[in-house]
Formats: C-alpha cells, sequence, structure tokens
C-alpha cells in the first residue's frame, strides 16, 4: 500500500513540477510609436527556462480577424498557440497593427468615402516600426515574420519595402493576387457591379455570436468538439469583442477586406518575384479564405535563387487554435524548422 502511495505521490510530483514549467513564461506589453502618431501594442513571450538564443526571434501579425494577443495568446486554462511556440525556445512577439487591439489609429477623415483604413503601407509601416523598436532595444540586426490570412499579405509585403531587418517570412493562409473564384466575393461585392467592392462601411463589424461561423462551417465533422475545444472557441469570441465600447461587436478597420476583394480578383499590391528572404508559404486544406490558386501562383512567381517552401496541411483557417492532431502541431513543426 505504502508503495503504491509513494509511487502515486511522485507522480504527482513530476506532473507538477512539468506544469511548472510549461506556464513559465515571461509575458509584457510595451506600446511603441510607429507613423502617423500611432501607438502599436506589442506583447513580448519567451519560456524562461527554454529559450534558445541561437533561434532569431518571431514577430506574429494577426490577420482581418481578431487581433494577435486574443489569436495567438488566448488567455484559457490550455497553452496558447504562443506559449506552445515559446516553449521550443522562440522569442516572440505579438503585434497588434493599427486599430486592432490596444494599437490606436490616426485621426482620419471619415467623410472621404476613398479611405481605407487599415491598408497595406498602413500595415507595413506599423510592421516595419516594430522590427526597427524590436531591433534596437533587443539588439537583433534579424527577425522572423508570421502573419495569418491579411497578416501574410502585410508582412510579404513589408519584407519587400525594407527586407533589411527581415530574417524570414511565413504565410499562413493567405491570398495572393491571382484572379480565380473566391468563396467570400458575394459578401463583398456591389450589387450593382460584381466586379467593384461594395464599400458600405470604412470598418469590420461582426457580433460576437457570429464570429466563428465560418469556422464552425469548415470543420469537416459533425460533431465540432472532437476537433476544436468549445472552450477556446467561447474564449475567442470573447476575447476578440473586449477592446470595443460594445462588447457583443467585434469592430476593426476593414480596409482588408476591400484590398482582399481585389486580390482575388487579380490586383497585385506586391509580387512574390521580389521578395528577397527564405520564405515559407502554408495553406490549409479547409481555408475558406485563401485559395489553392493562391499557393501554386505564389510559387509560380516566387525567386527560383531564394529557400522557399509551400506546404498544405490538413487543417481550418484556425488550425492553431485546432486540437493538436487537426493541423496544429503539423505548423508548430514547420515553423520550428524552417526558422531554427
Amino acid at each position: 500500500m505504502k508503495k503504491i502511495i509513494y509511487i502515486s505521490t511522485l507522480f504527482m510530483l513530476i506532473n507538477n513540477i512539468a506544469m511548472a514549467q510549461i506556464s513559465n513564461f515571461y509575458k509584457k506589453e510595451y506600446f511603441i510609436e510607429s507613423t502617423d502618431n500611432v501607438q502599436l501594442q506589442i506583447k513580448e513571450i519567451y519560456d524562461v527556462q527554454n529559450l534558445n538564443v541561437n533561434i532569431l526571434p518571431l514577430i506574429m501579425v494577426h490577420g482581418g480577424g481578431p487581433d494577435a494577443i486574443t489569436s495567438f495568446d488566448l488567455d484559457t486554462e490550455f497553452p496558447s498557440f504562443a506559449e506552445e511556440l515559446a516553449s521550443k525556445g522562440i522569442h516572440l512577439f505579438l503585434l497588434n497593427i493599427r486599430g486592432w487591439g490596444k494599437s490606436t489609429l490616426p485621426e482620419y477623415n471619415l467623410s472621404n468615402k476613398n479611405l481605407i483604413i487599415g491598408n497595406v503601407d498602413e500595415a507595413s509601416a506599423d510592421i516595419q516600426s516594430a522590427l526597427n523598436w524590436i531591433s534596437a532595444e533587443f539588439k537583433y540586426q534579424k527577425i522572423n515574420l508570421f502573419g495569418w490570412a491579411t497578416g501574410g499579405h502585410w508582412i510579404s509585403y513589408a519584407a519587400i519595402k525594407n527586407p533589411s531587418k527581415v530574417n524570414s517570412i511565413i504565410s499562413l493562409n493567405s491570398l495572393y493576387a491571382i484572379n480565380g473564384n473566391w468563396s467570400s466575393h458575394k459578401f463583398y461585392a456591389s450589387p450593382d457591379d460584381n466586379m467593384k467592392y461594395n464599400k458600405s462601411s470604412l470598418f469590420r463589424e461582426t457580433p460576437k455570436e457570429t464570429l466563428t461561423a465560418s469556422w464552425t462551417n469548415t470543420i469537416p465533422v459533425q460533431d465540432k468538439t472532437k476537433w476544436r475545444n468549445p472552450i477556446i472557441e467561447e474564449a475567442y469570441k470573447k476575447q476578440a469583442c473586449q477592446y470595443g465600447i460594445d462588447t457583443n461587436v467585434f469592430k476593426v478597420p476593414g480596409g482588408f477586406q476591400e484590398e482582399s476583394f481585389y486580390m482575388a480578383l487579380g490586383k497585385k499590391y506586391w509580387n512574390a518575384k521580389n521578395i528577397s528572404v527564405p520564405t515559407m508559404v502554408i495553406r490549409s486544406e479547409y481555408d475558406f479564405w485563401s485559395r489553392e490558386i493562391d499557393l501554386i501562383a505564389f510559387k509560380d512567381d516566387f525567386p527560383n535563387d531564394i529557400r522557399s517552401e509551400f506546404k498544405t496541411i490538413k487543417g481550418t483557417h484556425y488550425l492553431f487554435l485546432d486540437k493538436d492532431d487537426k493541423g496544429k502541431k503539423e505548423l508548430i513543426d514547420l515553423i520550428l524548422k524552417f526558422i531554427e
């Protein structure tokens, strides 16, 4: 009996030590200056017991959905995606582009109907500001960039405009400029001309209860709990809406929608042939945002003399929030291997 008790106690002790190590992360939020008097929110994360100084840091950029902190460091009882990456030794910086999270917006003339709030030039300026600040503050000469969905559009453009501080870029589930069928086209097209964007608002506003509808609809099993933890889904919706006046509505700049609409019709805001840093492009098989032709066209345009990888993962658009065996573990492995 005593032997069983001792073994049980020892197991609990080892488990508690392991859990303490998993949760032993350094986290700090900063606010830095960007162009147009914007203040950017950045969250630093690393594992204090397992920081690999031989791996250059990784800036993680959200897309047109919730901010980077909500997307990658969701506050639940389970390890976040950022924590899982940090536990592998990566020094992370989660960047919120202007208008997302606690990052501010410039003073716009909202009566200007041609205004595109959160456009690729603004996002690129914010990414460059983050690169400059991290380089100066932490003495890194080069930094890796990760962008999800529209974030992949933004980091690619930023790497083309000023590659000097960029070590590599990783784009996940992003559009590339090629004309082809796009499932979201009908939501953004003008009723008078489906080749023109319907600019009904300068912002994206989505009710909290429908924020994860596309995620739910693309999970390829009837019982969604086998693919996604319902606690994660609810926390995601709640945290995403916490920044606005109305906490039942998710509101962010809508410029990404207009640019994405025209990219899916073939408009090139940038060309992959001009990227000069190592690049990995990843697409989820069940993604509703990017298309297979985006991955193919990006690869076709990419320079042959620059290191590149093009991968497809059997996951959803939100694979880093899904269960480990639904694409998340494979994504972590790909990121780690590419930037090591």
